[in-house]
């Protein structure tokens, strides 16, 4: 369905991480367990899947999604027999949330992002 895609600070894995009071209920709750299972990227990976390529986004000093989101959905797409799409992780270092803390470090971010994609795309410079 897609060629690229680029998830950025991703709450990934809905089983493993705190829960976040109303916005995806609680893994206490049978009911609301069902429904975080449900939505939980990490636990939908398929083995014979084929993914699109991937530049998946993180943050290192993230404080409303963990970092570990990222790398283990990262691994589980890398480890997948039936891709052969480069699923790369990007770590944005001494960084929270919303990523870079500065401009420069906002604009080499972009680059890196928009490179990855029309690499993928096959878009060449003129």
């Amino acid at each position: 369905m897609f060629k690229v895609a680029v998830p950025k600070v991703g709450l990934f894995d809905l089983i493993g991480t705190k829960d976040y009071g109303n916005e995806f209920g609680s893994i206490y709750n049978s009911e609301e367990f069902d429904y975080r299972l449900n939505l939980s990227p990490v636990h939908h990976v398929k083995n014979e899947g084929t993914y699109p390529a991937m530049l998946i986004v993180t943050a290192e000093n993230d404080d409303r999604v963990p970092s570990f989101n990222s790398f283990k959905f990262t691994a589980l797409l890398q480890n997948t027999s039936n891709n052969s799409n480069p699923i790369m992780l990007r770590v944005e270092e001494r960084a929270g949330h919303f990523g870079a803390s500065n401009y420069a470090g906002w604009v080499e971010e972009m680059a890196e992002i928009y490179s990855f994609i029309f690499h993928n795309m096959g878009v060449k410079p003129k």
